[in-house]
């Protein structure tokens, strides 16, 4: 994957967009998914058109460098997608188990609380002067 980047790197991939270029860093800021606006998504799609498009092979003329250059930001767009997805599964993974964390700890507390109540007049006062 790393030859990936080193490639568009030495290249200057820019990605088209309706409101012009990018580069591959910029990939890592705009959102994944709009309907109307730039996206990741949006990206992905045009480069996946543009390579459907031009999808149909000449067994006599070699591949021409523009498919090779979308073929290449294709990969990278797919990889950066790849990327980001797992991040958010892994953050949403990570949300999902401190909240349960919290939750129990709270279950915790309050069963405490409750052995509290239950501990006589006497003993609660020898623990608070033992405080």
């Amino acid at each position: 994957m790393d030859e990936l980047y080193k490639k568009a790197s030495k290249r200057k991939l820019r990605f088209d967009t309706p409101k012009g270029l990018i580069s591959i860093e910029d990939l890592w800021d705009i959102t994944l998914i709009s309907k109307n606006g730039i996206s990741v998504d949006n990206i992905a799609k045009a480069l996946n058109k543009e390579l459907k498009d031009n999808a149909e092979e000449s067994f006599v003329s070699p591949i021409t460098k523009r498919k090779t250059i979308t073929e290449l930001k294709f990969e990278i767009v797919k990889d950066v997608i790849k990327t980001r997805l797992e991040e958010v599964r892994i953050q949403e993974k990570a949300t999902l188990r401190k909240s349960n964390k919290e939750k129990i700890l709270g279950i915790i507390a309050d069963k405490e609380d409750e052995k509290l109540k239950k501990t006589s007049l006497v003993n609660l006062r020898k623990m608070v002067e033992e405080l």
